[in-house]
């Protein structure tokens, strides 16, 4: 029984005592075991915070999530630890997503400006292969007009040499034209004295003839030339002639040509020219005239006569116009033609006079007028009246032409004026 119970007591005195042990190493072991797992969170923390700092930049320092870790510092339990931690794995993830579109957009614009700049390459190779090209251009541009200069200047000397070559032919020509029209006035004018001396010798002759007949010679007014052709241009149908300037010539003057020894009759209806001559260019003492018009198979030749009965170089011939012309020749009697023989006249350097008289040189009469018939109907003072006019008019025409019979003074009709002037229808 003793033995019993000595033996009982040792089993619970070991039990005790392992029970002892077992509360004193099993909350050591517990401390020792807590404490590495706080180290080691410690450690992991410590690691996640430089981790999280490599992955963060300045701006998330200042994370409120962040700066409560950081003053919670050694406080903070494994769990809030591992909590913070999945929360800033998760702003990772969140920045980490942000930079992946950043470094996607700066990838974008690296391309962008690597194409740009492939671009500028290309255009400053574009832009000096156009500049070599231009400078090329312009090299051979300048070398052509070199070479064009040259040849201007070639061509502007060989033009001086010519021009000097042309004035001094046109000089010889002038002095040998001047020359030959000097002879030709010369003798002009002892053809014109002979003639003169010869129609005073035919008229006195004719006197003398009709006094032995007995009968009274008729007086039939001539006129003499007033220029001679010196020279012609065939293939232009131009003359020269021996008055210019100096004899008051004037431009567009006609003049009627007859043969050079033709007697120009005044009156006389058949003694048309056989051609028309304008004067178109004037010297001092030359001209240049275009034919205008000739008879059918007639011939020009040197020495032959110019007349304009309008044209005297020393004196102005006096005109007297009176009656209707039909200028166009239509049938019709022209409402201005008095105006328009008038403006022929002074054209010509002619002066006209109001009243026929001794220093009248020619009577320009239109068509005559018929005797106008007296109107039954005496009372109808409209018709009386038109029939005064008209035996006025009719009987100032017979006057005009006794008068001028008695006067001495050559009556031209139209006809016989416009071809003694030359004029022609331009």
């Amino acid at each position: 029984m003793a033995r019993a119970r000595t033996g009982g007591g040792s089993s619970g005195s070991i039990w005790g005592l392992v029970l002892f042990g077992a509360g004193f190493f099993i909350p050591m072991i517990l401390a020792i075991v807590f404490y590495t797992m706080g180290e080691a969170a410690e450690q992991d923390a410590a690691a996640a915070e430089s981790a999280l700092n490599q992955v963060i930049d300045s701006r998330d320092q200042n994370n409120p999530a962040l700066t409560q870790i950081t003053a919670e510092g050694s406080g903070t339990t494994v769990s809030q630890l591992m909590g913070a931690i999945q929360s800033l794995r998760s702003e990772v993830s969140v920045l980490q997503t942000d930079l992946s579109g950043k470094t996607t957009e700066l990838d974008a614009t690296q391309s962008q400006l690597a194409n740009q700049q492939a671009a500028t390459e290309k255009a400053q190779a574009d832009l000096q292969s156009t500049v070599a090209a231009k400078d090329t251009q312009a090299r051979d541009l300048t070398a052509q007009v070199n070479a064009l200069q040259s040849t201007v200047n070639s061509i502007s000397a060989e033009n001086t040499r010519l021009q000097t070559l042309i004035d001094s032919s046109i000089d010889d020509v002038e002095a040998q034209l001047l020359a030959q029209i000097e002879e030709w006035k010369r003798r002009t004018n002892e053809a014109q004295a002979e003639a003169s001396e010869s129609n005073r010798t035919v008229i006195q002759l004719r006197e003398t003839i009709e006094e032995l007949r007995g009968k009274t010679p008729e007086n039939v007014p001539v006129t003499l030339a007033d220029a001679t052709i010196v020279a012609q241009i065939p293939d232009e149908d131009k003359v020269y002639i021996d008055i210019g300037r100096d004899a008051n010539l004037t431009l567009v003057m006609p003049f009627q040509v007859y043969d050079a020894d033709d007697l120009i009759k005044i009156e006389d209806p058949e003694a048309e020219g056989k051609a028309v001559v304008a004067i178109i260019s004037i010297n001092s003492n030359s001209a240049v005239g275009r034919i205008e018009s000739r008879q059918p198979r007639a011939i020009i030749n040197d020495g032959d006569v110019l007349v304009n009965v309008a044209f005297d170089p020393n004196r102005t011939l006096a005109f007297h116009v009176f009656g209707q012309f039909d200028i166009n020749n239509d049938g019709d009697l022209d409402e201005d033609g008095n105006e328009q023989v008038k403006s022929m006249v002074t054209r010509f350097d002619g002066k006209l006079t109001d009243e026929l008289g001794f220093a009248t040189d020619y009577l320009v009469l239109g068509s005559e007028p018929e005797l106008p018939v007296r109107p039954d109907d005496e009372l109808d003072l409209i018709k009386m009246r038109e029939f005064r006019e008209q035996l006025s008019n009719y009987e100032a025409y017979l006057n005009l032409v006794a008068e001028a019979r008695e006067l001495g003074v050559p009556v031209l009709n139209q006809n016989r004026f416009l071809d003694l002037i030359g004029w022609f229808e331009r």
